[in-house]
């Protein structure tokens, strides 16, 4: 009989439905092997509601790691009147650079750079691209970008941003990221998802502050979610 090791893993994302220990025993009778901390949500306190359930099973030689899953350099809505707004296709749309409260013909995003990193004819794709904003006009002094909706669609509070090409110069590593992971070590975190990795730089500079930590042999899973991740995937690897 052949002895073939498992190398796929399933990663199930814990969160306010099944953070609990009876529910995680669940996912775990049912086949998870990893658990999964999104860092782009909750607060510390609820994830270290998760990490003490895994050291419980530990406890009981139940051994499943903890992945903490970094927010990473990624561009996000602000909030919008009632957490979400109708953006009706043909209309159009202002994106402040400056944090607004959204509407259905202004918001505000969480990067003010991207005005500077951004060119007319560029596509700008909201709620894994659900929405899709045509670039029209770009006023660097006014730090203003105004839009074309290309579709229909509702979308609400810190809906994800993605530009397709992008030339972003967003940080890999922001303070938020530096300080998620602090803890995230500090509690006992197994391996880390690299969200939004764009470059082999971008690995480095994580390892190099794991190195700072002290915890350089945390394994990192590099999250390839771009084109210039794609682009750039030979030399991440």
């Amino acid at each position: 009989m052949l002895n073939i090791s498992k190398k796929t893993k399933i990663v199930a994302t814990i969160g306010p439905v099944t953070n609990t220990l009876e529910k995680v025993r669940e996912l775990i009778d049912a086949g998870m092997n990893v658990m999964r901390i999104n860092f782009s949500h909750g607060t510390y306190e609820t994830h270290k509601t998760i990490i003490d359930i895994s050291k419980k099973l530990i406890e009981e030689h139940i051994y499943i790691p903890i992945m903490l899953d970094t927010a990473g350099p990624e561009i996000r809505c602000h909030f919008f009147e009632d957490g979400k707004v109708e953006i009706v296709k043909d209309s159009i749309v202002t994106i402040n650079m400056k944090e607004v409260l959204g509407t259905a013909t202004e918001f505000s995003v969480n990067y003010p750079k991207l005005v500077d990193d951004i060119l007319v004819g560029d596509m700008i794709k909201i709620d894994d691209g659900k929405l899709r904003l045509d670039v029209i006009e770009v006023d660097r002094e006014k730090r203003l970008i105004k839009v074309k909706a290309f579709n229909t669609h509702v979308i609400s509070n810190r809906k994800g941003i993605n530009i397709p090409g992008e030339r972003m110069t967003l940080p890999a590593l922001s303070e938020r990221d530096k300080k998620d992971i602090k803890f995230g070590i500090e509690n006992g975190i197994d391996m880390i998802a690299a969200s939004f990795t764009r470059c082999a730089a971008d690995v480095i500079q994580l390892k190099n502050y794991l190195a700072e930590l002290g915890a350089p042999e945390i394994p990192i899973i590099a999250k390839i979610e771009n084109k210039q991740g794609v682009d750039n995937i030979k030399e991440i690897l």
